[in-house]
């Protein structure tokens, strides 16, 4: 699997870009994590490109292009959903972007719209790249999908299970759905000021008032801790696969094709079928696509 400062296919860096490039000025665009608030601005467009096979060159994409928050948005969700390898071009007001694909969680999407697995896929690996800080960041994603296959070097390098990541961007007109829930690793604290763990807000309960609604600190739903933290605290998910050659069910990929196959690059260590947050978990939807992330257990570094 590479390693570079851009993204990588299950190795992943949370708080810059893709590959973004403009030209006319000739510079490359560089941004932060991408923001909560400026995935539910751009709501209506995701929905829209999500209706139809995918293309640049449409009203929806256009008017992702307007803002560095939109095109960061459009970046990493074109990241989340084609196969590496594949970059995509559109010209506006004069400037050329292009965007790379990179994750491939819904690679059919060239062809026909997006299923609604595929859009939950896509939603979970949007969420769980979101970050609310200025902190260039590597994390793991792990997954019963095909894309988020992990290598033994990477379990071995990213150690610390931060939380897991689930929902909806694609809603319509009704408000996007979003839940995240605390891994084992944040429950028992963040460790030295500087770690990665530190850098990672969205798995943790919100402050006041946006505790009390049930969010996170990002700003949408918390699910409460992922597994058995501590007695009589709920706990979110129903199962966790914890040796490699872990299998989907039928129901969690979006394609056939996206089933992973046996071996030593099979997933390893994440959770399956989490359920919105509530005073009893259990008693809420399930959801089957549903990405756990890992972060390195020291200082985040950049290699």
């Amino acid at each position: 699997m590479r390693a570079t400062l851009a993204l990588t296919t299950s190795l992943m860096i949370a708080s810059c870009a893709n590959t973004v490039t403009e030209s006319e000025p000739n510079e490359r665009v560089t941004y932060n994590a991408i923001s909560f608030a400026d995935v539910t601005a751009n709501q209506a467009a995701i929905n829209e490109l999500g209706s139809k096979k995918f293309s640049l060159n449409n009203a929806a994409a256009v008017s992702m292009l307007s803002s560095q928050g939109s095109r960061e948005v459009l970046e990493y969700l074109v990241g989340c959903a084609l196969p590496a390898g594949q970059a995509f071009t559109v010209h506006a007001a004069g400037t050329t972007y292009t965007f790379a694909g990179d994750v491939g969680l819904a690679k059919s999407w060239k062809s026909t719209k997006l299923s609604a697995k595929q859009q939950r896929w896509i939603s979970a690996c949007m969420f769980a790249r979101i970050n609310n800080q200025d902190q260039l960041l590597k994390i793991s994603m792990r997954g019963p999908h095909h894309a988020l296959h992990v290598t033994s070097a990477e379990t071995s390098r990213f150690t610390q299970e931060e939380g897991v990541y689930y929902g909806n961007l694609f809603t319509g007109e009704l408000p996007i759905v979003g839940w995240s829930c605390r891994g084992k690793a944040q429950a028992q604290g963040e460790g030295s000021e500087g770690s990665a763990l530190s850098y990672r807000d969205c798995a943790e309960p919100g402050f006041g008032d946006t505790r009390e609604l049930g969010l996170n600190q990002c700003g949408w739903g918390y699910a409460e801790d992922c597994f058995v933290h501590e007695f009589g605290i709920p706990f979110a998910c129903e199962s966790k696969v914890t040796t490699g050659g872990g299998v989907p069910d039928s129901e969690a990929d979006g394609d056939a094709s996206d089933e992973p196959s046996h071996g030593s690059n099979a997933p390893n260590a994440y959770y399956r079928r989490c359920h919105s947050g509530g005073e009893i978990p259990f008693l809420e939807p399930l959801w089957s696509e549903v990405i756990t992330v890992y972060v390195e257990s020291g200082p985040p570094s950049l290699d």
